[in-house]
């Protein structure tokens, strides 16, 4: 690992994992039904809110770094184990 736990977000893994970011996360079908009302208006309409919850997304993953997960992990572990060994490397 290049960095540090905490200085690693959970923005940066999800990133890294998913390129194309949050379009995996929200999805919207890819072929609307372009004959029906709903449908030919679908991908317009849900643009704006999909961005606004999107960018919400990220700037939440943002404020949490992978020390959080690891931490928030270890205190609520009830199998305990050394972290610290490099065997699973």
């Amino acid at each position: 690992m290049i960095q540090e736990p905490e200085n690693l977000t959970v923005w940066e893994i999800y990133h890294a994992l998913e390129p194309d970011g949050l379009r995996h996360f929200i999805g919207i079908h890819p072929n609307p039904a372009d004959s029906r009302p709903v449908g030919r208006h679908i991908l317009f309409v849900l643009e704006k809110p999909y961005k606004e919850i999107g960018a919400a997304v990220q700037e939440a993953m943002e404020g949490i770094t992978l020390q959080d997960l690891l931490d928030y992990y270890r205190a609520n572990d009830d199998v305990r184990f050394d972290y610290t060994s490099h065997q699973y490397e």
